[in-house]
C-alpha cells in the first residue's frame, strides 16, 4: 500500500468508512486532524470539516464491555461532540482515547463544536483557545492534564470573526488570513518564522497535511501558496 511522508493510504481508507466525508491527516508525530460532516467552506462546499488534534498523552484506554482496562501511552484525539458514535468507535478501534469538544456559543451553530474553530495547537504544544471557551469548559482539559494558553479575543458569530484559531501550520510557516488570525499564532516565539495570506479563512479546515512536504486540499488558492512553498499537493 503507498506512503506519503509516512501516511497510510490503507488507514485513511478505513477511517474513511467510519463515516460519510470522514478523512484523516497527520501534521506531525503528534498531531493529527479528522473531518467529517457537511460545510459552506468556500473550496469545499461539499463539506463540513470537523477537525481533531492528537496530544501524546499516557491515559486510561476505556474499558467496555468484556475488556480488561489498561494504562498505556495512547494518543488523545479531540473531536466535534456531534461526529457521532461510529466515528467515537472507528478512533478508539485504532487505539486513540477520544476526547470530546462542546460547543461554543459564540459561534454558528453549524461549527460550533469544529476543533479547528475552538483550538489550535501550538509548537509549545499547548493547546490555544479562548478565555471564554477554556472557562466554560475547563474541568475537560485539565481533567486530562493537557497544557492550553488563552487568548482574550473572543470569537463571533458570523465570518471572518470565527476564524482567528483556524490556520495551517506546515513546519514554520502558517497559512490562513493573516488580518484576521490570533497574534499568539503568528508569533515567532511559536514556531511562526513565515507567515502566508491565503484568502481562504478556514485554511486548516481546508488542507490534510500529510507531512511537512506533502498534503491535500480542494482549495486552488492553498494549493498555489503550498506549492510555492515547497509542499506536494
Amino acid at each position: 500500500m503507498p506512503r506519503i511522508g509516512g501516511f497510510s493510504f490503507a488507514k485513511a481508507f478505513f477511517i474513511s468508512i467510519a463515516q460519510r466525508h470522514f478523512w484523516s491527516c497527520n501534521t506531525s508525530k503528534k498531531c493529527r486532524y479528522a473531518n467529517s460532516s457537511r460545510h459552506e467552506h468556500s473550496a469545499i462546499r461539499d463539506f463540513k470539516p470537523r477537525c481533531a488534534e492528537w496530544a501524546n498523552k499516557k491515559v486510561s484506554a476505556p474499558k467496555r464491555p468484556g475488556q480488561t482496562e489498561r494504562t498505556e501511552d495512547m494518543k488523545t484525539v479531540i473531536i466535534d461532540s456531534r461526529a457521532g458514535k461510529d466515528i467515537e468507535r472507528a478512533l478508539e478501534g485504532l487505539g486513540f482515547s477520544v476526547l470530546q469538544l462542546p460547543p461554543c456559543p459564540a459561534l454558528p451553530e453549524a461549527i460550533s463544536a469544529h476543533p479547528d474553530t475552538l483550538i489550535y495547537k501550538l509548537k509549545s504544544g499547548k493547546l490555544l483557545m479562548t478565555e471564554e471557551y477554556y472557562r466554560q469548559n475547563r474541568n475537560i482539559f485539565d481533567s486530562r492534564g493537557i497544557g492550553v494558553r488563552l487568548t482574550d479575543k473572543p470569537l463571533g458569530d458570523r465570518y471572518p470573526l470565527d476564524i482567528q484559531l483556524n490556520a495551517l501550520r506546515i513546519s514554520d510557516t502558517v497559512y490562513g488570513r493573516s488580518d484576521c488570525i490570533s497574534d499568539i499564532i503568528l508569533s515567532e516565539e511559536e514556531g511562526a518564522k513565515k507567515v502566508v495570506h491565503v484568502k481562504q479563512g478556514y485554511a486548516r479546515c481546508s488542507v490534510a497535511v500529510l507531512s511537512d512536504k506533502a498534503a491535500i486540499t480542494a482549495d486552488s488558492g492553498l494549493a498555489a501558496a503550498l506549492e510555492a512553498n515547497g509542499v506536494a499537493v
